[in-house]
């Protein structure tokens, strides 16, 4: 499934029970990377912090912080795949225009 932006996959991380909604108060400043860092140590899900004390704008973390969750981000059934994608992706020195352009539309297919 391609997402059309984070929103889409912030619902589909919430519909596989790969988020978390985070509606206690607390700070940007040290709390959000705190307990962000104690989920992601454990290999927990995303975090939706939706009560910022110093903004009205919420924050989500942790979105890609496993290989399942990065592997539904890109659009692809297993992280193996990305893979053997990445070594493809990955360019030669380049020796003329053509080859810069041969390269420029390996990167955008990717």
């Amino acid at each position: 499934m391609a997402f059309q932006n984070i929103r889409d996959f912030i619902d589909f991380l919430e519909e596989k029970g790969e988020l978390k909604r985070i509606k206690t108060s607390v700070s940007c400043i040290l709390e959000i990377t705190e307990i962000t860092d104690r989920v992601c140590k454990k290999g927990g899900p995303a975090l939706l912090f939706e009560n910022i004390k110093e903004s009205e704008i919420p924050v989500v973390t942790n979105l890609f912080g496993s290989y399942q969750r990065m592997t539904w981000a890109l659009n692809r059934k297993s992280f193996s795949e990305l893979e053997k994608l990445i070594p493809e992706a990955l360019p030669e020195a380049p020796q003329s225009f053509g080859d810069n352009l041969r390269i420029l539309l390996k990167l955008l297919q990717l």
